[in-house]
């Protein structure tokens, strides 16, 4: 369980992924992904765990409208086929 603190960390990180995604083009953010790649491997890692609970997520949301109706379709046939992968691998935080 988080704590305050780190509720609050997560809020003002949202906040800044919000405004960098909502104004950045996808070049911008394939860019970003070629330098969080680069990172410590721990982090990368932990990247990776983050995108797969956010496509987990994206999956099961209960309604979506006409901009998120591809989003969900894409993340359920990527958890679908991941299921395998997602139920026997562990990304170790080392």
């Amino acid at each position: 369980m988080i704590g305050d603190a780190q509720r609050e960390q997560q809020d003002v990180l949202l906040r800044e992924l919000h405004d960098y995604v909502n104004r950045g083009w996808f070049d911008d953010l394939t860019h970003l992904a070629k330098k969080m790649v680069k990172d410590h491997p721990t982090l990368v890692q932990q990247y990776t765990n983050l995108c797969l609970a956010f496509l987990r997520e994206v999956a099961g949301l209960q309604y979506v409208d006409a901009r998120n109706e591809q989003a969900k379709l894409l993340a359920v046939k990527l958890v679908e086929t991941m299921k395998q992968e997602l139920a026997t691998t562990y990304l170790p935080l080392i």
